[in-house]
């Protein structure tokens, strides 16, 4: 359904469009297939076996199918698209990436700009004795431009209430 609604939206006219989260998104054949796991789960533990045979690959393709065929799309309407994406721990990896992302690799070779948030300390204020959380302190990594070619880091203040600090950052 976002690839149609995506798809539908470059007709000329600018846009921009927010995903948040790709992590969300599901398929038809997922859908499909966790289905006829819960079926079958009430059946036998053997049929559960045959339908696991799965690589659960299916988003990753339709995200790359989707970025693929509106990649310059998007340049001739001068429109753009930001998808969110939360990481996870890659389980068992000793060497290498220790995070992943849903999605596969398409949102990072598609993109034009790859910008990562980490919290490093919340802002809090205390009230009748009692200390709330009013906002946080996040490193930005920016690790993709096309635009400058170069890589920032930097830190920025990030109130719940009011949104970035645009002032102290």
């Amino acid at each position: 359904d976002y690839k149609a609604d995506i798809l539908t939206r470059c007709d000329g006219k600018p846009f921009i469009a927010v995903l948040d989260s790709l992590d969300a998104l599901t398929s038809d054949e997922e859908l499909e297939r966790e289905y006829k796991i819960a079926i079958a789960k009430a059946k036998s533990a053997e049929a559960v076996k045959e339908l696991k045979g799965s690589y659960k690959t299916e988003k990753a393709r339709h995200i790359g199918e989707m970025l693929r065929m509106i990649d310059g799309r998007l340049k001739k309407t001068k429109s753009a698209i930001f998808i969110v994406q939360q990481i996870r721990a890659n389980i068992g990896v000793v060497f290498g990436k220790q995070s992943i992302t849903s999605g596969g690799n398409a949102p990072f070779f598609y993109s034009s700009h790859q910008v990562w948030f980490t919290k490093i300390k919340p802002h809090t204020r205390t009230v009748n004795k009692i200390k709330r959380k009013i906002g946080v302190r996040s490193k930005v990594e920016v690790t993709k431009n096309k635009i400058t070619g170069k890589e920032r880091d930097f830190e920025l203040d990030i109130y719940y209430d009011y949104g970035v600090d645009d002032i102290a950052s």
